[in-house]
């Protein structure tokens, strides 16, 4: 009998196969990997993920990740918190009993990323305006406010809370490591880097001040932290 087969792995907000930090969510390509009719997660009796989903479960370096949606030719994931930062890790995807050949992925501390409205990884960013808005161009934010922009491959976070995949982030905030910003090229100032509120460990969310003299339109806006760069050329929409 046929089994599933992994063809690539890839960042779940820009396709990029640099290098996968604890926590990243990712999208594994390949064949038989789910039913036929996707299925998206949802939040178990305990407030929290499921390991398995539609009888797809999948295993990085041995360790249960946690699947969001799965499809007979694509899973996404969460990757485990507890990878570790360098070398490569194994993935494996088992769909009702049959299990793929590991495919390797390489690891790193953050390998940071901007989620994009078209889910291209490139173009206008997941991004709400200081009034909760989303940022679109028929509704672009005023220079001097803080845009939202949600991402994920920030890495660790650090909290008093317990992060682990499978979570939901809560009220007690999980901190990415330093992180900076530009806006068409001009430093921004970065008031928050870590969980989302209400939203999966694995989303990162940065919350960023426009410079005063930002100029009207789409600008880009990349994020940096520890040494891992975001896409060059994902836009906010300034008035």
């Amino acid at each position: 009998m046929t089994g599933p087969t992994i063809t690539a792995v890839v960042s779940g907000a820009s396709y990029a196969t640099t290098g996968f930090s604890p926590g990243t969510i990712a999208t594994i390509f390949g064949t038989l990997l789910g039913p036929t009719t996707g299925v998206a997660f949802t939040v178990n009796s305990q407030g929290t993920l499921d390991a398995a989903l539609a009888g797809t479960t999948v295993t990085v370096e041995g360790i249960p990740a946690i699947p969001l949606f799965v499809q007979a030719g694509q899973v996404n994931i969460i990757l485990p918190f507890t990878l570790a930062t360098s070398g490569q890790a194994a993935v494996v995807v088992s769909y009702n009993n049959l299990t793929t050949t590991q495919f390797n992925i390489p690891l790193t501390a953050a390998d940071v990323q901007i989620f994009t409205a078209n889910a291209s990884g490139s173009g206008p960013g997941s991004m709400l305006n200081q009034d909760y808005s989303v940022n679109t161009s028929s509704n672009p934010a005023a220079p001097g406010s803080v845009v939202q922009i949600y991402g994920t491959g920030a890495g660790v976070l650090t909290s008093t809370a317990t992060v682990a995949a499978g979570g939901v982030a809560g009220d007690t905030l999980a901190y990415t490591a330093t992180c900076t910003a530009t806006v068409n090229g001009e430093t921004a100032a970065v008031a928050y880097s870590g969980s989302a509120p209400g939203l999966v460990y694995g989303v990162d969310q940065f919350n960023i001040t426009l410079p005063a003299d930002t100029p009207a339109g789409p600008q880009k806006v990349v994020v940096t932290i520890a040494g891992s760069t975001s896409q060059s050329d994902v836009t906010v929409f300034v008035k």
